[in-house]
């Protein structure tokens, strides 16, 4: 691509052993909703997180570390676009907003104890779980047991969604002309 900017890169060293980095980015996404795990290779010490972004199909987080000394492991983050390259000025500061929130969940992930936050988000998780259930079956009873309520709110829905679709295309139509 014409103009494109290169990956946005940061490498930093912490005083920490290469195992508890390892375990400290296995864990990175008990602490976030926006970052989710994607591909982990503990071998290639390689971790790729994805996360989403408003009007992008998102951006690819490569997390890489490896030994400088006993006690000291130096971390590289790299941020990568899913398609294309980054060639706006707002991209990249927000690419450089990944970094630094990757960063900080790091640090969080190996100040903090991950049993109890794998234990709080299996639970949420488990609550989530439970509440797909009742809302499953809270359809499948309204079905059985008021079939024309159930029906009713389906055909209003999908006419509601029509008739929002109809208006877009008129009102593109519009413009167009």
């Amino acid at each position: 691509m014409i103009g494109s900017i290169p990956n946005p890169k940061k490498s930093f060293q912490i005083d920490k052993s290469v195992d508890d980095i390892n375990s400290a980015l296995e864990n990175l996404h008990l602490y976030s909703k926006t970052y989710r795990l994607n591909k982990a290779n503990p071998l290639l010490k390689l971790y790729t997180f994805e996360a989403t972004e408003t009007l992008s199909l998102g951006v690819f987080i490569d997390a890489t570390f490896a030994k400088v000394s006993d006690s000291i492991t130096e971390v590289t983050i790299e941020v990568r676009r899913k398609i294309g390259s980054f060639d706006k000025s707002w991209e990249v500061s927000k690419a450089n907003n990944h970094i630094t929130n990757i960063s900080d969940l790091l640090s969080t992930s190996l100040t903090n104890d991950p049993t109890e936050k794998k234990a709080e988000f299996e639970a949420k998780e488990a609550l989530y779980q439970s509440r797909e259930i009742e809302r499953k079956q809270k359809n499948a009873d309204e079905k059985a047991n008021h079939p024309l309520t159930y029906y009713s709110k389906r055909v209003f829905g999908y006419l509601i969604v029509g008739l929002i679709f109809y208006g877009i295309m008129r009102f593109i139509l519009m413009i167009v002309r």
